[in-house]
């Protein structure tokens, strides 16, 4: 009976031990994987800060060159255009507490209009014509005189000079220009200059992480613990990729530095794989010595076990609704990412007429119809998102073409500016035959993301003499409804094609796509409508096809 108590307690023991390591080692993988994918996900954020800053800075300037002052100045040249111009470019920089220089100079190079700010936030000074300079033979003036309507040149991310030294304190710099065109002549440059301490500052912020921003040399811009801006101090490069468990480009939009981020976790992240392994070592012995002194030890086992199974279990349940939410936060920025855009040109339109005494009643009613227009789409849009997250989601019988329409109206300001047109056509059956059983708000969020890609491919890809439209198609075969979205933006790279739908995946790059808009349509035509959606190349431009079963 001893002989078996001892060979029962040495197999308890034995059998204890081993899921012991094996529970040690699947905690340590699931450990890294979680870091690992929380990594992930934070450079995902940095990477859509970084976006969002360039794509503000790009229609900041388009809001100067397209602005009637602006184009008055190219056309006439008289002082009075010129004071108007100054004082755009005053009230403009003013209401961007982070520029700390704006400038217009013309196709010779000479600065004609500059406007300055020496710290963020002090008030915006005028520089006097006796101080302005030619800057034909600069680089940033050379390069953007090359560049294409519209197309943006940004320069390296350094730190300011003044008389050929690096400013003290430190002022890290990033610049924006733009080439000017009067009709399809090139008229010279404008020229931004951004105060970047307080977007590095939020792009190395983390609870969890240790941050470095690097270029492609390896030399530091940024850091949470190593020397930073080695190229310009002339330091010592100290970046060791295999010390991150995650890194990434994080932005290639300048002429000739591309910026990467690497992340490592922080000593607080490990301290819980330390606790757990101090538990478990602790947890062995206790079970070994009370194996052999006493049977009763054997029962309290499973229930440690138990128990401890039951808190990572909980672990994980935590961390999973944590992703959720996170995913649904993406998802609604990149929603409401063009109205808020919208409604910050349409304020500062207003702004700029109101102090210049050029607004009338007319004017007034039309941008405040256009802002509550966008303020009412994103009070929509979260309406969806509470839906789309509700065990039980709100459905109802309506009018899919009706639908499209009121897509299209959502966003028909952005289709005038980008002169696109569009059409509906029904290739069979009446419009009264189009009805759906569903949650509305969510297909028509799919309808608009799938429009705005559009926009966004045809503003990217076609020139001004190209066909510029959105086409929707519907056709009734039997139980099923087909609708074809068809545009004119040239299609989409095979390289992204084939995971198109998948999280994190864009056609947009490094420009402004989180990869997200087309991940949330996929879910919500195949998982909530039980529907499907397909995307292939036609000889102008992407077709989506959505199958929807009646």
């Amino acid at each position: 009976m001893n002989i078996l108590k001892s060979l029962f307690l040495l197999t308890g023991v034995s059998f204890t031990s081993l899921v012991l390591f094996v529970l040690f080692y699947e905690l340590k993988v699931y450990q890294y994987k979680s870091n690992k994918d929380k990594a992930i996900y934070e450079v995902n954020l940095k990477k859509e800060k970084i976006r969002e800053f360039y794509k503000h800075y790009k229609s900041f300037l388009l809001t100067i060159e397209n602005n009637s002052f602006f184009t008055s100045f190219l056309k006439n040249n008289t002082q009075e255009d010129k004071e108007n111009l100054i004082t755009l470019f005053e009230t403009l920089a003013t209401h961007e507490k982070y520029v700390t220089q704006l400038r217009y100079i013309n196709e010779f190079g000479k600065e004609t209009i500059r406007v300055d700010r020496k710290k963020t936030g002090e008030k915006i000074l005028i520089v006097d014509d006796k101080y302005l300079q030619n800057k034909k033979h600069r680089d940033y003036f050379i390069e953007t005189m090359k560049k294409n309507k519209k197309e943006l040149f940004v320069s390296k991310l350094d730190l300011n000079m003044e008389h050929k030294k690096i400013e003290i304190p430190y002022k890290p710099v990033w610049r924006f220009a733009m080439p000017v065109f009067e009709d399809s002549k090139r008229r010279g440059v404008i020229i931004l200059n951004v105060f970047a301490s307080f977007l590095l500052g939020e792009l190395k912020k983390s609870n969890s992480f240790e941050i470095d921003i690097f270029d492609q040399d390896n030399h530091t811009l940024v850091s949470s613990k190593k020397n930073e801006w080695t190229r310009y101090l002339n330091l010592e490069k100290e970046i060791n990729k295999k010390e991150f468990i995650y890194n990434n480009i994080l932005f290639s939009g300048t002429s000739d530095e591309i910026l990467y981020i690497g992340v490592v976790p922080k000593d607080s992240i490990n301290s819980f794989i330390k606790l757990i392994n101090f538990e478990i070592i602790t947890l062995i012995l206790i079970v070994f010595i009370i194996s052999f002194l006493l049977a009763k030890a054997l029962a309290n086992i499973p229930k440690k076990l138990f128990d401890e199974l039951e808190k990572q279990q909980k672990m994980l349940i935590s961390q999973s609704k944590i992703a959720a939410m996170g995913e649904m936060t993406a998802m609604l920025a990149h929603q409401w990412r063009q109205p808020l855009n919208a409604i910050s040109v349409l304020i500062q339109e207003l702004e700029i007429k109101y102090s210049m005494k050029i607004i009338n009643k007319q004017e007034f009613e039309r941008i405040s119809h256009s802002v509550n227009q966008k303020l009412d789409y994103m009070s929509k849009t979260i309406d969806g998102f509470r839906d789309f997250y509700k065990t039980q989601e709100k459905s109802e019988s309506f009018n899919l073409v009706e639908t499209i329409e009121k897509s299209f109206n959502i966003i028909q300001m952005k289709l005038k500016k980008s002169a696109i047109k569009s059409k509906i056509t029904l290739l069979s059956g009446k419009k009264e035959d189009y009805f759906f059983f569903a949650n509305e708000n969510e297909i028509e969020q799919v309808f608009i993301n799938i429009i705005n890609n559009a926009i966004d491919a045809i503003d990217e890809n076609c020139q001004e003499n190209d066909k510029r439209f959105i086409n929707v198609s519907l056709v009734l075969e039997d139980k099923k409804i087909e609708i074809n979205f068809q545009d004119s933006g040239k299609g989409i790279s095979n390289k992204v094609l084939d995971n198109l739908f998948e999280p994190y995946s864009s056609t947009k790059l490094e420009k402004n796509g989180t990869g997200l808009g087309l991940y949330m349509a996929k879910t919500i035509i195949e998982k909530n409508m039980k529907g499907k959606i397909f995307v292939e190349n036609k000889e102008l431009g992407a077709s989506f096809r959505i199958i929807l079963n009646r």
